[in-house]
């Protein structure tokens, strides 16, 4: 979701988690703003990094269940190496990686950012000069509409406002070097122990949809390579942007600023303006204007004057009657 495209781009995602505890389940939805615009697999992985801490301690979980749509970002082969590598081997569970159909699935997701844009809403009509022109502002006013629903309804959903910040890019992104299944033609994979036990050789299922029943498909299970691959450009795409016009206040009478001060400097000047005319020509061209204009304005009264188009048919017809009483003679 982008905010204010007409001025300054920024990146929204929202993240819905649900923790089980025993018989209970507490849901969590963290609200994550950057000035970063690069939708990639890679700004992914910084996003769950940073999510990672709201799901759970190290070594606390049995098992983690993503849900992803079918974005490029979240379907490639480097992100299932990533939630491996980082998620898997370290948080020692078993993970399940499954995928919306197509057009689906993001109902939990699209609360959140309902709940962003009524907050949005809430703050903007509070009354006038409500403005909202940097990110500071965004995340404030995210802040306080979380706060203000957290009170509301205590017992149900956590709310968090996550800021993401990133100077560069890491130096190595890691990748699945030996897939055994297509990325675009699976919705579910599944990634185990080696042995039960073993999490530094993780196996790789690929179950192509999450609601198949247990041992429905033998999917052969392969032990999944992954390595990392250097980064070149270490830049984030970020929206360009430094102009912030609308604040400035109008100067007062008597101040003044520099376009102001660049103006009276130029009439100090006297920079006389550049044609390609003597003198004598341009006095000649005005003379001819106004004679032409004359010479306009005299036939417009002839033509509007009354009887004009009478005399003209009289004079006609006396011309013609004259004309036939020779030929008879």
């Amino acid at each position: 979701m982008f905010y204010g495209p007409s001025r300054q781009e920024l990146t929204c995602i929202g993240f819905a988690i649900f923790v089980r505890q025993g018989d209970k389940i507490q849901q969590k939805n963290i609200v994550c703003l950057t000035d970063i615009i690069e939708h990639t697999s890679l700004a992914t992985a910084e996003f769950f990094r940073d999510i990672l801490e709201h799901v759970g301690p190290k070594g606390s979980l049995k098992h983690i269940s993503f849900w992803h749509d079918c974005g490029g970002h979240f379907r490639s082969y480097s992100h299932i190496a990533f939630l491996i590598a980082e998620v898997f081997k370290e948080y020692k569970c078993s993970i399940k990686i499954n995928f919306f159909g197509e057009k689906h699935g993001k109902g939990e997701v699209d609360r959140i950012f309902a709940h962003v844009q009524g907050w949005l809403n809430t703050y903007l009509r509070k009354g006038k000069n409500q403005i909202i022109s940097s990110l500071a502002d965004l995340i404030a006013v995210c802040e306080a509409g979380a706060k203000a629903d957290a009170k509301r309804d205590p017992d149900h959903v956590i709310w968090k406002v996550h800021h993401l910040v990133r100077e560069r890019k890491p130096e190595t992104q890691w990748t699945l070097s030996n897939p055994s299944f297509q990325i675009q033609k699976t919705y579910c994979i599944q990634v185990d122990p080696y042995a039960g036990k073993n999490f530094d050789g993780p196996l790789l299922r690929d179950l192509v949809f999450s609601d198949v029943a247990v041992g429905a498909i033998q999917a052969k299970p392969h032990v999944a390579v992954l390595q990392k691959e250097p980064i070149e450009d270490r830049t984030w795409r970020r929206g360009f942007f430094t102009n912030r016009n609308w604040l400035q206040q109008k100067p007062a009478r008597g101040e003044t600023n520099s376009i102001l001060a660049r103006r009276d400097d130029h009439k100090k000047r006297h920079v006389p303006k550049q044609t390609a005319c003597d003198e004598w020509q341009t006095t000649a061209a005005r003379l001819a204007r106004k004679l032409k204009q004359r010479r306009d304005k005299w036939q417009r009264v002839l033509q509007n004057a009354p009887g004009s188009s009478s005399s003209q048919g009289s004079s006609s017809t006396s011309s013609s009657s004259e004309a036939s009483s020779s030929d008879n003679d």
